[in-house]
């Protein structure tokens, strides 16, 4: 029996096995290891057993969605094993077809990747990458990080490019020292101050639109404005501006305007990481945000690791 542990389980049809093998074949490019059946082992209890062991030793389960794979007995199982496992499922749709009743009973609501627009493949197949990669910490370092805005990126990690751009041959001493007085200075103003808690005013879609501290940081306070006249993309691109600048409000509006379609197109994975980078400039909305977002994925087999 199998005793390797797995990055992915892949639930699909072999009728469908030329575009998931395509798939299969980046995930592996990336490093990943992926379990799945390519020999048509369906035989009575070996096989059951063989499914239930590689879903225990898997981290994600990926089903792919079509068809066939909704009118098979075997995907059926493993989706409602891996369901039953507490297991993340990661759905992707192949085509338009509808989940058959028992796995729409375990998948309802829940985000897929949609490969039925032939345009839009090469993002989606992207996306997936970039969701599978925040389940398991695998993080940068892929192609597929490659596609996401800048409003995913933490200013931390905008400074610390920034500063390795500056290190040449020359200027290695300077940046050194840039690098550790920026390192002391943050240090002493963290023990040193400890800020209050901000008061907040929430719209009825969840955007910060009023606070006891000012919103004077460029592009929040302009964002606001926009928000309360309606024009939600024009307020996205003020959020986004703040938000580069460092301000943890902007980057949680921004996480709102991805839960809630308004602005932006829904997107949880991207919400998530703007709120974790909101969490990691010490936003103490973004980290509750982010830990009810957690919750509520968790009852629909699906959780996002921090």
């Amino acid at each position: 029996m199998d005793s390797l542990q797995h990055d992915i389980f892949i639930s699909y049809s072999r009728k469908d096995e030329s575009i998931v093998d395509k798939i299969v074949e980046g995930l592996e490019s990336n490093g990943l290891n992926v379990w799945i059946d390519r020999s048509g082992i369906e035989s009575g209890e070996a096989f059951k057993s063989i499914i239930v062991s590689a879903i225990n030793r898997s981290s994600i389960i990926v089903f792919f969605s079509s068809k066939y794979s909704n009118e098979s007995y075997w995907t059926t199982k493993e989706i409602s094993v891996a369901f039953h496992k507490k297991k993340t499922i990661i759905p992707v749709k192949l085509d338009t077809a509808e989940y058959n009743d028992e796995i729409i009973f375990d998948l309802v609501n829940l985000d897929f990747i949609d490969l039925t627009d032939k345009k839009k493949f090469d993002e989606e197949v992207k996306r997936l990458h970039r969701a599978i990669n925040h389940y398991i910490g695998e993080g940068g370092g892929s192609e597929s990080e490659s596609g996401s805005g800048s409003g995913s990126e933490s200013v931390m990690t905008k400074l610390i490019k920034f500063l390795k751009s500056l290190v040449t041959k020359k200027a290695l001493f300077v940046s050194t020292l840039a690098i550790l007085i920026l390192g002391l200075c943050t240090f002493f103003v963290l023990k040193t101050q400890v800020p209050d808690s901000p008061v907040y005013q929430f719209s009825e879609e969840g955007f910060i639109i009023k606070s006891d501290k000012a919103l004077n940081q460029d592009g929040l306070k302009e964002g606001v404005e926009l928000l309360n006249k309606g024009h939600h993309r024009e307020a996205y691109t003020q959020f986004e501006k703040a938000a580069e600048a460092g301000n943890c409000d902007a980057l949680y509006n921004l996480a709102i305007s991805h839960l809630t379609a308004l602005g932006a197109e829904r997107d949880t994975t991207m919400a998530m990481e703007l709120l974790s980078s909101a969490k990691l400039l010490e936003s103490d909305i973004a980290a509750d945000k982010l830990d009810q977002l957690n919750k509520a994925l968790r009852l629909k087999s699906i959780s996002y690791a921090e």
